[in-house]
């Protein structure tokens, strides 16, 4: 009877293992018994029973549905590939199901041939099996439904795999250099990257000199701007009365004093900012001379001493020669010293300011005296109506003219004054209350303090008067100067004759 071949349907040939069209087995005509069944593991053609006698692989109709049925067709790729074997050396894995004890020209489970003209896979092919699974979806190998999960097999050959490789992007992927590669293309960019860097530094020098100068300029014109300020100060000053105690000095004054500290710190920023530079450091140096000129300005106008005797007289000149002295070094830094090309001192008028204050200096000392004198003559012509009424008083009484120090005593100047009917004839002592002032500012006041005199041989005669007495108050000087006083002489004993009745 006349076989026919269950996959292409062609006639059995009688004693044929394999159809000669398509190769699958031809299972019955193998010339055992109808049970006997070949294995798929190994080949083995007399296999009988659930398993093989010789491997002991299961028997095919055992294994799920899916292994007996027409296999998933393959990617060219995937015929391409060639797992190395894990059996016998003779044996090979079919390209076609994955079997892998397959035996001679073609496969015992699905009669695919034998691929001897595919490439060899290389040696190193079996470590793919412990490769990790792809992490992207599109990178596994889609697998059809209801059939088993296929053994991972070896990768392309190397020429095989360099041609199907995908084209890089650009975006997302970096492309590794090789080493022959890097140096050269590192040696390309250092030239590059450090002209780069030259020009930068450059630039960041020229920058920051031209920043400095431009700062330097205007700092410079702030100074010029404080200056100008102080000398419309001055002028006001040399036309406005020199009395230290007026309400229009203090306001110049302070105002000098003022643009004084501005002008230090102008100074002070200009040194904690930038470096120190020969051209730039007379900016600074120029600034801190006109501080310190308004500084000793300031000082001499807000001097509240009057210049009305030898000694206030000389410390107020000392006041005015320090301040001339610093004009001197202000004006001489400044003339070194340029503002957009033009010198300081043709932006700030120099001249004005000495002529200012030599003029306030001269007027200081007129006022001073002045009102030295005015004050004197006021408080002589309150004392002599305090004289005239203490010689209404029937006693002996003291009619103080001056008071002064000399050394560390304290010296009251005046005469005695008999009062009474009878001929004075001598002073033994008295007690004497004293208050000095300064103007209106008290210095230091004394009070019952005792003053032995011994004034003997007088014939003073009533209603006459000694020549001058001075009572002497041994370490009672003060050490202030003063220039005022008021005085009490009371308890004074005397010796008399009495007069005839």
């Amino acid at each position: 009877m006349a076989k026919f071949c269950k996959h292409c349907g062609s006639e059995l040939k009688e004693g044929k293992k394999f159809c000669a069209k398509c190769g699958t087995p031809t299972g019955d005509a193998v010339g055992a018994s109808p049970s006997a069944w070949i294995c798929p593991a190994c080949g083995h053609e007399n296999a009988k029973g659930k398993f093989c006698a010789k491997c002991g692989g299961g028997k095919p109709e055992e294994a799920p549905a899916a292994s007996v049925e027409e296999p998933t067709p393959q990617t060219d790729e995937r015929k391409a590939v060639i797992a190395q074997p894990s059996g016998s050396p003779n044996t090979w894995i079919c390209p076609a199901c994955g079997h892998e004890n397959a035996k001679g020209k073609f496969c015992a489970k699905c009669g695919g041939g034998k691929p001897e003209e595919a490439p060899t896979a290389p040696a190193e092919s079996p470590a793919i099996e412990d490769a990790p699974t792809p992490s992207k979806e599109s990178d596994a190998v889609p697998t059809p439904s209801g059939s088993p999960p296929e053994r991972l097999v070896a990768p392309p050959s190397p020429t095989k795999s360099i041609e199907a490789a995908p084209t890089p992007n650009v975006q997302n992927d970096v492309l590794p250099l090789s080493p022959e590669q890097s140096p050269k293309l590192s040696n390309k960019k250092l030239p590059i990257l450090l002209a780069i860097l030259v020009v930068v530094a450059v630039a960041a020098f020229f920058g920051s000199g031209k920043l400095a100068d431009s700062y330097y300029a205007s700092k410079a014109e702030e100074c010029a701007a404080v200056l100008t300020e102080s000398k419309t100060l001055l002028d006001n000053l040399a036309e406005t009365p020199a009395d230290a105690a007026s309400d229009d000095v203090k306001k110049i004054a302070d105002g000098l004093a003022k643009n004084a500290e501005k002008l230090e710190s102008i100074k002070s920023g200009i040194m904690s900012k930038l470096p120190r530079k020969p051209h730039q450091e007379k900016v600074w140096n120029a600034i801190g001379k006109n501080a310190e000129m308004l500084s000793k300005a300031a000082a001499m106008v807000q001097s509240q001493e009057r210049a009305f005797n030898p000694a206030s007289i000389k410390r107020f000149n000392a006041l005015g020669d320090e301040c001339m002295v610093k004009w001197d070094e202000a004006n001489a830094a400044a003339s070194e010293t340029t503002v957009k090309n033009r010198p300081l001192t043709d932006l700030v008028p120099y001249a004005d300011i000495k002529k200012d204050l030599q003029a306030f200096r001269r007027n200081k000392q007129a006022f001073d005296a002045k009102y030295a004198q005015d004050k004197y003559n006021e408080r002589r012509k309150e004392r002599q109506a305090a004289q005239e009424e203490l010689k209404k008083k029937p006693e002996v009484v003291f009619l103080a003219d001056n008071a002064y120090k000399n050394g560390t005593e304290l010296v009251l100047e005046g005469r005695f004054y008999n009062g009474t009917p009878d001929l004075v004839t001598g002073v033994i002592d008295m007690e004497v209350d004293v208050k000095l002032s300064l103007w209106d500012a008290e210095v230091q006041s004394l009070t019952n303090e005792p003053c032995a005199l011994n004034l003997t041989g007088l014939q003073l005669a009533p209603q006459q008067a000694t020549g001058a007495v001075q009572l002497r108050l041994q370490g009672k000087a003060p050490e202030g100067d003063f220039n005022d006083f008021e005085d009490h002489v009371h308890k004074i004993r005397w010796s008399r004759m009495k007069a005839r009745s």
